[in-house]
Formats: structure tokens, sequence, C-alpha cells
């Protein structure tokens, strides 16, 4: 290499030409000449000719080795010729991480694979220096040998927890992009002139306290070697930005505290703008446009900007939105705190924080300091909820939940926002559903009333929607509805401070527009499913003092809803809790209470508790004697439903005495051709139906018929169970043709008017099955029996006694078909359902023993199945 006129060649395929690029320009710095395909090709060259001379005089040839060169046709026509040159020297240069077989395996190699860049410029140093070539940076991912670079960053998180995915995604983001860039701006024009990469540019997102500037943080230690220069910068101000830069312009010599700001923004700009590999982040920005000033977005090399922000609306940041911890991540989390074990004590603690990574750290603070358990610190937030986490007790000057999103509150200056977020704070903390508020336009404060009345289209609304949004204060899930985290509704509530009541109240008045007592349908069911939670939250503060009559509404209206889910314990509560309003507000005996008192009869009655039914009847029928007069048609409701009660004990003379009241009332005031006298017709053909005197049965069921079809048609849902009823006791008779037609007619006006998934048209088809069982036509029963079930299942749910029921008549099916695997897999779901729900001394459980322990006897298994009864206290023998 004395001979200044000796080159090296550098050989390589187009996937390498990075490490061809950084290899020439390293060897240049050491006084090498080189001569490399992109630099010095030129266009019209003659490209055979040119490699050619390049390969017979270059005294070296550097083949960058990698597994793409060696598949390569060209490169390895290149190597072949290298090597038979007897003046040539063949060094390759390992870049890829493969096995290097064959004759190339005998050549000695230079090996860059997971090397520094440090270490790699070693391997490549040689003699004397040329006019240096410009690489476009170190391709390799490690520049570090374990050193910081330099750097300003806070202290490392050591309680860091979780979020790798989070890390790994925005570290292969920045990668691929940079790989990309110099794969697509390393490529020499025709003037000879390289194109620059822009600055690679992620945003952090996500409400305050959720760990965005920690996740930051981690990014910069977990990835510090792949960076020259880190440098931290609270972005929170302008004037938090300046100091930022004016501390980096004095450390690289950019500038000084004399100067002039827009000097010392400018010179930080051009150093971005000349340097590579560094990594900026700006913790909490306020927005997009606030980094405008302060960016170069163009140069060399890689350079990256990472940016934390509550805002979410980035145009030009790519962004990773991060939620709260999982239960899992706030276990490991405390237990760096604590030392001990995640109890069941934390998980209740870290679900009633929301998971929130700020709040789970002061509490993890706390008991640290104070040297109490979890469940110590749980029966205190429990107590004092978010005035314990106002404060950080070793360290005031750190921010709380509080002060974090208070912050938050006073970037929202539009009023109506204001008043949304307000109204989500009394609301539960997930699927509020934003078009409720259009819904109930008359009842919102003044602010959000004017938006949703005036407005022609969702514009102004969803205006409104967005300054809530962007600042992460709430989320809009997949269907459209806002989340917001319980932590951020009980900032805003304890913001709201003594007008909370005033507020709760809106809520109240809001869902009170939304309630419809109507549960006939799917859609019916679904509503009081996803009001319930909101309902039971906005309630559930509310001083019996407060009480009013818009809150004994939306209570009566849980009740009713929660019968129908067949959730008899959540029925009665909110029934007990309507009454107490009733009695308090209107008074023990107004019409109103007794109505409640009625209510609940009828969730006894539904469980079976037939006394207490007749308690709570009794007391409904006694105001309404009283009040009402011994002749008002609810006074004959109370009759009517005491009478229902005793048919069900099989006391039926007692039965026919108040069913007889009831009619008489219902004659005499409403006329023999109303519906409600057609009521009572069908109940006492229930009575007879059930003594088994069917021909007085059908002789009033036949009453009722006649007057629902003339007053109510033909088609109507009451017609229907008119028909039903008749079919029912032509089934008993055995006239199983008179059955069909009759259950036929039930099923045709069900699926048209009430629909194919109504329950009515479930009970239907099962009634159709019991016909077809009682014939032993198994078949065709259990066709109908499980369209019954799947019906039932969607619409009921699992757990509803209706589903039991035809879980019930599948498994006695499959008893009368001795297929007694699956006539004891369909028993044991209905038991399962009738003790959970309806309670061990439910009449229909003795039913279900007996069936269980006959269907077990053939099968040869009885002894266990009378072990597990004693266990249970039941004895099917005296059944």
């Amino acid at each position: 290499m004395e001979n200044e006129k000796e080159k090296i060649f550098v050989s390589y395929t187009q996937k390498d030409k990075l490490w061809a690029f950084w290899i020439a320009a390293e060897l240049g710095k050491q006084g090498y000449k080189t001569q490399v395909m992109d630099w010095d090709f030129y266009p019209g060259d003659n490209f055979v000719l040119k490699m050619d001379e390049a390969l017979r005089t270059c005294p070296i040839v550097i083949a960058v080795l990698s597994e793409a060169y060696l598949n390569s046709y060209h490169c390895k026509a290149e190597l072949t010729a290298a090597y038979a040159e007897k003046n040539q020297r063949l060094i390759p240069v390992r870049v890829d991480d493969f096995e290097v077989r064959g004759l190339w395996a005998m050549i000695n190699y230079i090996d860059l694979v997971d090397k520094t860049e440090a270490e790699a410029t070693k391997l490549l140093q040689r003699l004397y220096k040329q006019p240096e070539r410009i690489s476009k940076g170190y391709p390799g991912g490690k520049i570090s040998d374990g050193t910081m670079p330099s750097h300003n960053l806070p202290n490392k998180n050591n309680r860091f927890t979780g979020r790798e995915e989070h890390l790994k995604a925005i570290h292969n983001a920045f990668r691929q992009k940079d790989e990309g860039l110099h794969n697509q701006q390393n490529v020499i024009s025709e003037s000879g002139a390289s194109g620059g990469a822009f600055v690679q540019a992620r945003v952090i997102t996500g409400m305050g306290g959720i760990g965005k500037t920690e996740l930051a943080r981690e990014y910069a230690y977990r990835y510090f070697h792949e960076y020259r220069h880190i440098w931290w910068v609270n972005a929170e101000t302008d004037a938090n930005i300046d100091e930022a830069y004016l501390s980096f312009a004095v450390r690289y010599g950019l500038g000084s505290a004399k100067d002039e700001l827009d000097t010392v923004r400018a010179n930080v700009r051009k150093w971005m703008q000349d340097n590579n590999r560094w990594l900026f982040i700006f913790d909490n920005v306020e927005n997009e446009k606030s980094l405008e000033k302060y960016c170069s977005s163009s140069g060399t090399g890689s350079r990256h900007i990472l940016v934390t922000s509550r805002y979410r609306i980035f145009r030009d940041y790519k962004p990773t939105n991060i939620s709260v911890f999982t239960e899992r991540e706030a276990c490991i989390f405390i237990e760096k705190y604590t030392g001990k074990p995640a109890d069941s004590y934390f998980k209740e603690l870290a679900k009633k924080m929301g998971y929130l990574p700020l709040a789970l750290d002061q509490a993890g603070s706390y008991m640290e300091i104070n040297q109490i358990s979890y469940e110590d610190y749980l029966t205190l937030y429990i107590r004092y909820n978010l005035k314990l986490l106002k404060v950080y007790e070793d360290d005031p000057d750190r921010k709380t939940v509080a002060t974090t999103w208070l912050i938050s509150l006073d970037k929202i200056k539009n009023k109506a926002s204001r008043q949304l977020l307000n109204l989500c704070a009394f609301f539960a903390s997930e699927n509020i559903r934003s078009q409720w508020f259009r819904q109930a336009c008359a009842v919102l404060p003044d602010e959000l009333h004017d938006l949703c009345e005036t407005a022609t289209d969702d514009l102004n609304y969803i205006t409104a929607l967005t300054e809530l949004t962007k600042y992460s204060l709430v989320d809009r899930n997949e269907a459209g509805a806002l989340n917001i985290h319980r932590l951020v509704q009980d900032v805003v509530r304890d913001n709201i401070g003594q007008e909370q009541s005033k507020w709760r109240n809106y809520c109240v008045n809001i869902l009170n527009e939304l309630v419809s007592f109507e549960f006939h349908t799917a859609e019916s069911r679904k509503l009081f499913l996803l009001l319930a939670p909101h309902i039971d939250f906005v309630t559930q503060e509310i001083k019996d003092e407060e009480a009013t009559e818009e809150v004994d509404r939306l209570y009566s209206f849980l009740g009713k809803g929660f019968v129908e889910l067949a959730d008899y314990p959540q029925s009665l509560k909110y029934y007990i809790k309507s009454l107490g309003i009733s009695e308090k507000v209107l008074g023990a005996e107004h019409p109103d209470t007794a109505i409640s008192y009625n209510n609940i009869g009828f969730v006894y009655d539904s469980q079976g508790k037939y006394d207490l039914a007749l308690e709570y009847y009794g007391k409904d029928l006694a105001i309404c004697e009283k009040v009402l007069g011994a002749e008002h048609p609810d006074t004959s409701t109370s009759y009517n439903n005491i009478g229902s009660i005793y048919d069900s004990q099989g006391n039926y003379d007692l039965a026919l005495e108040y069913l007889g009241k009831a009619l008489a009332i219902r004659e005499k005031v409403l006329g023999a051709e109303h519906p409600d006298t057609a009521n009572s017709y069908k109940n006492i053909g229930g009575v007879y139906d059930s003594q088994g005197k069917y021909d007085l049965a059908l002789e009033y069921y036949g009453k009722a018929l006649a007057i629902c079809e003339k007053a109510l048609g033909a088609e109507h849902p009451d017609t229907a169970t008119c028909y039903n009823n008749i079919g029912l006791v032509y089934r008993k008779q055995g006239n199983y043709d008179l059955a069909l037609e009759y259950y036929g007619k039930d099923l045709a006006i069900c699926k048209k008017v009430l629909g194919v998934e109504h329950p009515s048209t479930a009970t239907s088809y099962n009634n159709i099955g019991a016909v077809y069982r009682a014939q032993g036509n198994y078949d065709l029963a259990l066709e109908y029996y499980v369209k019954a079930l799947a019906i039932k299942e969607k619409v009921l749910g699992v757990e509803h006694p209706s589903t039991a029921t035809s879980n019930n008549n599948i498994g006695e099916v499959y008893h009368k078909l001795c297929n007694y695997d699956l006539a004891l897999e369909y028993y044991v779901k209905a038991l399962a359902v009738f003790v959970n729900v309806l309670g061990a001394e439910h009449p229909n459980i003795q039913t279900l023993l007996l069936n269980l322990a006959y269907t077990y006897e053939k099968s040869g298994k009885l002894e266990p199945f009378e072990e597990w009864l004693v266990k249970k206290c039941w004895n099917y023998k005296q059944i």
C-alpha cells in the first residue's frame, strides 16, 4: 500500500450497499483509495469493462460478505475473478450473521457482525489519508460498547414495569423507517448528489398518569447504545423547551446564555441537521404546532424524535397509544415497591384504581413509607378515595393524580365540553352512549342543551366532544361509545365540589328520558343491560333525603328489568329501594306505594316464596281497598295476584274465591268484554286446569278467547295466549291433534307479531315439543325443544329459569331414548340454574331431583348421586 495509486475495490450486492459505503468511507479516513460501483461507475460507462478494469487494477478486493452476496450470480463471478488473480489480495468482510461454507470458509475474513462502530473501525484501520468520502452513518445496530452516550436523561426508573410490546414497536418502527429511507435516498442522482433522511418522529399518547413519560425514559435507557446523543426536553411550555435547548447549546458549544432565544433555536436545529444518531425526547408536549420552531426536518443519518403528549391529534407523528396496566403488570409493579407478593386485597385496590400506573405509584409510595399492608391501604382508600391520592408524602413537588388531570381540565375552554365532561363523571365509566345526550336534549344543562337543540347535524356536538378526546379525558371505543377512567371521574367530581348533586340530578333526568318499561323484545333487554350499570352508578351516592320520584322511577326500572332476567335478588334490592322512596315521598298509603308492595310480592312469587308473596300482595290489597275502594281495577289486580298464589300452592278453593272477586270487579267496572276481564277468565280456567276439571277449563279459556278476538284482534299476543291455554288442555286430555292445532295458531301469531326470537315464540315451540313427546315422537320433540332452548339462551340467557326448564325437557326426552349420559348432562344444567336462581327450596327442584335420581338409577350411577344428595341435604326418596 505504499504506492498511492493502489486502490481497494469494494464488491457488494445492492442489499449491502450501506455497508459498502461505510467501509469505503472508513478506509478513506485512513488514507486508502477505494473504488465503489455506486460512487465510481457513471452513466454511459461500459459496466463490464469498468468491472474488469477494477478487478485487474485494484491489488485488494474487499467482498462485503453476506448470504445475499453468495447467492448473487454477479458477486460470485467477482469473487471468483479476484480469487483467481495471483497479484490480488481478497479480503472478505462478513456483515451478515450466516455460516460461511465451501471454498470461502477457507479464507480468513474480517467479521463485523454484532460489533460496535468503534470496534468495526479498528478492524479496518490502515495506512494514510485521502480526501474523505461521506457515508450515510454506521448501518449496524450498536454504536456503543455499553457506555452511555452524551445525555441529560433523568435517572432510570428501576420500578418500570411491562410495556414490552410498545418498546419493541417504537424501536422496530424507527429502525424499519431508517432502513427504508437509506435505501430510498442514498442512490446517486444524475448530478451526483444524494438526498437527506428526514427525521423520524413518534408520539406516545394517552391520559394523564398512564405512564407516557416513563415509557419514553425506559426507551432511552434500553436503546441508548444506538445513539451518540440523547437529550431530554421538558416540553410543557415554550419556556421549558427554551431552557432545555439553551442547556444543550452550552453543552455542545453552540451558544451561551447571552444569545437570543431565536439564535439558540436556530443553532440547535442546525446541529440536528448536521449530525446523526441522536434522540430528542420532548416530554408532555401541548400539541404538534408547539414543536414547529424547535425541530429540523431534514439532514443525514438516523435522527429520532420521541414525543409524549395527552393531546392525541398529531398529523406528522406516528402514534403509540398506551392504556392502563393489566392486573398482572400492576401486581409486578407493586411488588417492586413493597417486596411482598400481590394478594387479593391489592388486586381489589388495583381494580378500584382502574389499574392507573400513577395511582398505583402513589399507593406504593405511601405503603412503603408508612409500612402498611395492602389490606390496610385498601381500607384507607375505600374510606378516603381521592383524598389519599392528593399528595406524595415523600415528595410534595411530584405530580399527583389530582394535579395531573387538573392540568388537562384547565385546557377545556369550551363550556359545552365542560358540561359534557361533568355529566360523564356521574355515569358508569364505560359505554356512555353519546347519542343519549341528543335524545335527552330537553333536560340537558344550558350550553349543551342549546348546542343539541339548534344543531342541524352532529358537527357542533362532535366539536364539543373532540375537546375531551383530544386531551385524553375520554376515549371512544369501537362502537363509538365514551369511556372515562374512574379516577378522572373522581377528579372531575371533586373539582365540581358542592354542585355535585346538581350534576347528578341532570344524569337522573337524562336516564329517565331513556328508560322504557317494555321488556318483551331482545332490543329492550339490550337497552336494559346497557342502562343498568349507569343507573346504579348515578344513584348509588344519592342520600335518602335527596331521593325523588325520578330516582324512584329508575329503581322501578331496574327492579322490573332484573325480574325479566330472573335475577331476583337484584330485583328485590331495587324494588325495596323504590318502596322506601314511595313511603317517604308519597306516604305509606299512596297507590304508588301499593304498586311497590305488589312488585316485591311478584318477585317472591317468582322465587316460589309464596308466604312472603302473600304478605306483600296483602299490603298492596289493603292500600287499594282503603284508598281506591273495593271496586277499583287496581283492587281487582290485587285479588287476582293473591288468587294466583293460592293456585300455585294448590289451595284451589281460596284461589277461585280471590279470582272470582277480581272477575266480579272487572265485569262491573270494566265490562264483560274488557281484556282484563278476559285475563280473569284465563286465570280461573287455569285453576280448573290444575284441578283436572278440563271441561270447565275449556269453558273459561273459551270465554277469554272470545273477548280477546273481539277486543284485541285475531293476531294479538293475548289472543295467542288463549290458543296456547286451550292447546294445553287438549294435550292433557290426550287429544293431540287439537292440541297441535291450537299450539300451531299460537305459534303463527307469535312468529308474525312478536318475532322468531321472542320468549313467547320459544314457549310455543316448547309446547309443541311436549305434544310430540307425549305421542312418543321423540325426534320431533327434540327438534322443537332445541328450537325453544336456542331462543331462550339467546334472549333470556343461560341462567334464566325458563332456559333451565328447556334443558330439563330435553333431558327427559334423552331419558326416554335411554341416552342416559345426555339426559344427565341436560338435567345437571337445569339443576344448577334452579338452585342458583330460585333457591334449593323451590318446588321445581323436587321434580328435577326425581328425574336425576331415576336417570342415575337407570345408568347404574345412583350410589355416588345419593352421596352427593346427602351433602346437599336433599333426600329424593322423601319427595
